[in-house]
């Protein structure tokens, strides 16, 4: 079933699921954090772009913060993003998609910790038509999943 939305004066269809470059750019993300390539990682994102963990109400703005980010992020030993359900096309008109992340990596005390959370994920198209990342929040807690 092929569902029309509305989006400024045109109109996009989906078909239960998104274009294969915006799964393509939450893969990405995993591999960029997990090798520290903060260059590519940040070319993800809009110039504007947000990260946010919601749990600690801490926020990441704009390509420079998002890169600082990058450097400052533990060693993974393990990064994945899997999507939930069907993506959503909220009023705003950016595609949002919703994940469950299943991650390790080696904490201050030189251990592998493990860690489980749900993220969500808003997208939007460049002026050269290309998929980029508007936010990408962590550490949802209920209702917010």
């Amino acid at each position: 079933m092929v569902i029309g939305i509305f989006i400024q004066p045109r109109v996009m269809h989906w078909l239960h699921d998104l274009p294969p470059e915006i799964y393509d750019s939450i893969k990405k993300e995993a591999d960029w954090a997990k090798k520290r390539d903060c260059g590519n990682y940040a070319s993800l994102f809009t110039e504007e772009g947000r990260i946010a963990d919601r749990r600690n109400n801490v926020f990441w703005d704009g390509t420079k913060s998002i890169t600082k980010r990058c450097n400052d992020l533990p060693e993974f030993t393990s990064l994945e993003h899997v999507p939930m359900g069907d993506p959503a096309m909220p009023a705003h008109g950016y595609p949002v998609v919703k994940t469950k992340s299943v991650l390790a990596f080696v904490n201050k005390n030189n251990e592998i910790e493990r860690y489980d959370g749900y993220e969500s994920w808003e997208f939007t198209k460049n002026s050269k038509g290309d998929w980029k990342i508007v936010e990408f929040e962590f550490n949802l807690q209920g209702e917010e999943r």
